[in-house]
C-alpha cells in the first residue's frame, strides 16, 4: 500500500472507499433509489398526468429536507438573475461555484 498511497491524504482516501462511515453507509440506499427514480423521470412527458403528481411530491419532500417552505420557487428568481447577469458575473458565479 505504501507504494500505491504514498501519501496520507491518498492512503486516507482509498481506507474511506474501502471501510464508508456510518453515515456514508445511512446515505448510500437514499442515493441508491434517487438513481433509481432519476432513470423513469424522463419517460414522463409535460402531457403525462402522472407528471403532476410526482412534481408535487418532489417538491413535498424537497421542503421537509432543507425545512424551506419556499425551496422550490427559488428557482423563478435565480432564472431571472442569470438571465440578466453580466458576463463577469456568471464567471464569477460558476468561479465561486467551482472554487477556483
Amino acid at each position: 500500500m505504501l507504494f500505491d498511497y504514498p501519501t496520507p491524504t491518498g492512503l486516507a482516501g482509498h481506507l474511506s472507499a474501502i471501510f464508508p462511515s456510518d453515515a456514508e453507509r445511512a446515505v448510500t440506499p437514499i442515493l441508491a433509489e434517487l438513481d433509481r427514480l432519476g432513470v423513469n423521470l424522463p419517460g414522463l412527458g409535460d402531457d403525462d398526468p402522472l407528471r403532476g403528481r410526482v412534481e408535487e411530491r418532489l417538491r413535498k419532500l424537497l421542503t421537509e429536507l432543507t425545512g424551506e417552505e419556499n425551496a422550490p420557487d427559488q428557482g423563478d428568481a435565480s432564472d431571472e438573475r442569470f438571465a440578466t447577469a453580466t458576463d463577469d458575473e456568471l464567471f464569477q458565479f460558476l468561479d465561486d461555484e467551482l472554487e477556483t
